[in-house]
Order: structure tokens, then sequence, then C-alpha cells
């Protein structure tokens, strides 16, 4: 039986089944071991639509309470669109060519005089958040909702 307590329920959504490691030269790896970056990228979900309550919703008084519920069916709205072919279509060229690779082969290329600066962001972006994985529906997302926060 799931622990549904409060503390158990945040412990399931902050528990990480990755290893992190650092090698000699300082670069952190990180491993999935749950898969939770295989995904089948026909099948991505928005998590937006996951969302029940916000901050404002809890905390704010009605007006936010008002533009969160009008933000609430636009973002229905968006996600309709996406059932539409043509427009998926678009969406996906869109994150087609903003996630095109370079001549060297990188999505993401980053530039700094200091090269520990230039090592610790590659680090991050490439080995820990997996931007080679993770750009596409990110951006593809940001094109669909016209945020992303």
């Amino acid at each position: 039986m799931a622990d549904t307590s409060f503390f158990g329920r945040l412990t399931k959504l902050f528990r990480a089944q990755a290893v992190v490691t650092i090698n000699k030269d300082g670069k952190r790896n990180v491993v999935d071991t749950d898969e939770r970056q295989q995904t089948n990228l026909s099948s991505l979900r928005d998590r937006y639509t996951k969302l029940q309550k916000s901050f404002f919703e809890q905390a704010g008084g009605a007006q936010s309470m008002a533009y969160q519920q009008v933000r609430r069916e636009v973002f229905r709205d968006y996600d309709a669109m996406d059932n539409d072919p043509i427009l998926a279509s678009a969406l996906d060229i869109y994150a087609d060519e903003c996630t095109l690779k370079n001549e060297f082969g990188d999505v993401l290329l980053v530039q700094s005089e200091n090269q520990k600066v230039k090592e610790l962001l590659e680090n991050l972006f490439y080995d820990v958040l997996n931007v080679e994985f993770n750009l596409w529906p990110w951006t593809r997302n940001l094109v669909k909702y016209g945020d992303f926060f």
C-alpha cells in the first residue's frame, strides 16, 4: 500500500533514482536507474495539466484565482490544439529547428573565457540536465504554451 502521508508524498516526489558520480577530472555523471528519461516522445504530455492547485490559488486573492482559472482554460485549449495534425506538425518543426546540432555535433554551445566555468556549464547541461534528450520537448512545450515556468 502506498504511503499517502504528507512526508511520504514529498519523499516520493523528490526521490530521484539517479546515481551521481564524480570522476577524477571533477565532472559529474548522472545515471538514471529508474529510466525516467526513457520516454516515448510521441506520448509526452505537459506536466502543467497534472497540476491541480498553484501557489496563487492557495495564497492569493480572488483576482489571482480568476487569472489562474482563465489560464487553465487557455492551457486546455492549447492541449486540444496539439491534437490537430497541422498544428502538431508545426510545433514539431519549430522544436526540430530550434534544437539542430551545429557543425561540431553540439546542441548547446557554451562559450566563456574562464575554462573552469565553461567545463562546469558543459557538465551541467550535458551530463546533469541532459539537454541532448530534454531540450526538444522543453522547446516544443515552450512554443506550445508560450511560457515555461
